[in-house]
C-alpha cells in the first residue's frame, strides 16, 4: 500500500516505513519481535522536570541469533504479548498460582487490583531467560517460585529439612536472584536482600520462594514446617480451613491427612506427598469452585513469602504525585 505509486515502484533507493502505535496485545502478538520498538514512560523525579520516555529496541534485547531470545519471541507470541503493556509483571511457577494470586489480590489488594498485572506462567527452569528483556523494559516484577530442593548426589526432589545439605534445582534462584543453590542458604536469605534494583535504576525485581511456617496442630506447640511448592504452603498455612473443606481427590486426601496426623511435621512430610503425586491445576479449580475458600471474611490466607511480595510490589507501584509550581501574581 505504501508503494502503490508509479514513481515509488520504480525508485529502488526510496524506502518507506510505517510506525503504528498501539496498546492492542493482538497487533503486539501479529508483528516481528525484532519490529517492535517500547516507549517506557519516565516519570518526573522533581519538581518541574518534565516527563521523558526511554525507547527500546526489542530487536537489541537478546543480540542477534540468540537462543534465549528466539525461545522469549515464541513464548510471548503464544501467550502474553499484554506483557508489553502492564503496570507490573507476576512471574509464577504454575497454574494455580496463576488462578488463585488474583483472588489474594482482589481481597487485599485494592490499590493493586487496580492496576494492569501480567501474570507469565513460567517454571523455575525458565523465568531466567526473561531476564534481558524484563531489566529492559523497567517494569516492576514479582517472581513467586519454588524452592525445589534436590538431594545433592542423587539429584532427586526431596522434602525440605534443614541441615541436610540440600540443594535448589531452581534455575532462577541459582543464576539471577539470589544466585545462591544451597536451601540452607536460601532460608535465611534476608527479606531487605529479596528485590534487586536495576543497573539504570528503571525497575526492578523481587523474587518470593518459600519460607518456614510456624504451624500448631491440635493445640500443640508450634513447629516449623518447610513447605517446597506454593500449594503445601497453601495448605500449612491454611490447615484449619483445609480441615474443614468437603471435596475429592488433593483436597480430600489433604482433609483425612490433617485429622490422622498427630504432629505438625508428620503432616507437612504428607502433604508433600499428596501434593506431589495429585493434579494441582484440578486442585485450584477445587479451590475456585468452593465458596468458602475465597470467601473474603474467612477465605484463605496466602502464604507469607506470597503475601510480602505483594506487598512490595503495590508499594512499589504506589507513585508519589509529582506537584508542579504554581504561577505567582506579582
Amino acid at each position: 500500500v505504501l508503494r502503490n505509486h508509479k514513481d515509488l515502484r520504480s525508485n529502488k533507493t526510496l524506502h518507506t516505513q510505517l510506525v503504528v502505535s498501539t496498546h492492542s496485545s493482538h497487533v503486539a502478538h501479529e508483528c516481528e519481535f525484532g519490529w517492535l520498538r517500547y516507549f517506557s514512560r519516565i516519570r518526573p523525579s522533581a519538581d518541574g522536570e518534565v516527563p521523558t520516555a526511554a525507547v527500546l529496541n526489542l530487536s537489541e534485547v537478546f543480540g542477534a541469533n540468540d537462543a534465549t531470545g528466539r525461545f522469549v519471541a515464541r513464548y510471548l507470541r503464544s501467550t502474553h504479548c499484554e506483557l508489553f503493556f502492564a503496570d507490573a509483571v507476576i512471574v509464577v511457577e504454575g497454574l494455580a498460582e496463576r488462578m488463585l494470586i488474583p483472588h489474594f489480590i482482589r481481597r487485599k489488594h485494592e490499590e493493586l487490583d487496580r492496576k494492569y498485572i501480567s501474570l507469565l506462567e513460567l517454571g523455575g527452569s525458565h523465568a531466567h531467560r526473561f531476564q534481558a528483556l524484563i531489566q529492559k523494559l523497567g517494569v516492576p516484577t514479582l517472581i513467586v517460585t519454588d524452592l525445589d530442593p534436590k538431594n545433592p548426589k542423587t539429584k532427586e526432589s526431596s522434602f525440605t529439612k534443614r541441615g541436610e545439605g540440600l540443594i535448589s534445582g531452581n534455575h532462577t534462584l541459582k543464576s539471577w536472584h539470589p544466585k545462591k543453590e544451597l536451601v540452607d542458604e536460601l532460608l535465611i536469605y534476608p527479606e531487605a536482600d529479596k528485590h534487586l534494583d536495576h543497573a539504570d535504576g528503571r525497575g526492578s525485581i523481587r523474587i518470593a520462594f518459600q519460607t518456614p511456617i510456624e504451624v500448631v496442630l491440635k493445640s500443640k506447640p508450634s513447629v516449623e514446617c518447610v513447605p517446597t511448592t506454593f500449594e503445601d504452603a497453601l495448605i500449612l498455612t491454611n490447615h484449619h480451613l483445609f480441615s474443614q473443606f468437603v471435596g475429592t481427590g488433593m483436597l480430600k486426601k489433604v482433609k483425612d491427612a490433617i485429622a490422622s496426623s498427630d504432629d505438625a511435621q508428620t503432616l507437612a512430610e504428607e502433604v508433600y506427598k499428596i501434593v506431589r503425586s495429585g493434579v494441582k491445576g484440578e486442585f485450584a479449580l477445587d479451590l475456585l469452585w468452593a465458596d468458602k475458600p475465597l470467601a473474603p471474611e474467612d477465605g484463605l490466607t496466602p502464604p507469607k513469602y506470597i503475601a510480602d511480595g505483594l506487598d512490595w510490589l503495590e508499594l512499589k507501584l504506589r507513585l508519589e504525585p509529582v506537584t508542579v509550581p504554581q504561577a505567582k501574581a506579582d
